[in-house]
């Protein structure tokens, strides 16, 4: 008995014409896989044209300011839209999200953050939850892929 893992379509065989590639890929070996559930987070900042760097520093100084609303979990931010965390974040139960007024001081060179005289909004809005039990099932071919694996794959 087979297992279909995806709806992917394999080839009946090798190409003939071209020829092979290197390819590099941006991942890291996973050792040790976590358990529990992982939160997904779509994030918001109010200045869309801001580089990834600053929104990652605006990020930084709001899990600094609202330490209690990140319920003591370090965040991974893609530095765009994109947040996730081991523990859900503290915000209104109802609506699963937040608004936040961050400031980011200017350097002493006054050389800080010019955009909206460093004032930003932040909104937090939870995008779903990830059951990492299901995506380590799918990952060993004990199942098939769910939509869960799928947010769980192509986000983390």
């Amino acid at each position: 008995m087979s297992l279909a893992l995806t709806d992917f379509v394999m080839r009946s065989q090798s190409g003939t014409s071209g020829g092979s590639v290197l390819v590099r890929t941006n991942f890291f070996e996973i050792k040790n896989f976590p358990v529990g559930d992982w939160y997904h987070y779509d994030v918001s900042i109010d200045d869309d044209k801001a580089p990834t760097a600053l929104n990652r520093k605006v990020w930084k100084r709001l899990q600094e300011q609202q330490h209690r609303s990140f319920n003591g979990a370090k965040t991974v931010y893609d530095g765009r839209k994109n947040v996730f965390s081991s523990c859900p974040l503290l915000f209104d139960k109802a609506e699963e999200a937040a608004m936040f007024e961050v400031e980011l001081p200017r350097r002493t060179d006054n050389t800080g953050p010019r955009s909206n005289d460093g004032k930003f909004t932040v909104r937090v809005k939870k995008a779903a939850s990830i059951h990492l039990k299901e995506l380590h099932d799918f990952l060993n071919k004990k199942c098939a892929m769910t939509p869960n694996c799928m947010q769980g794959y192509k986000n983390g």
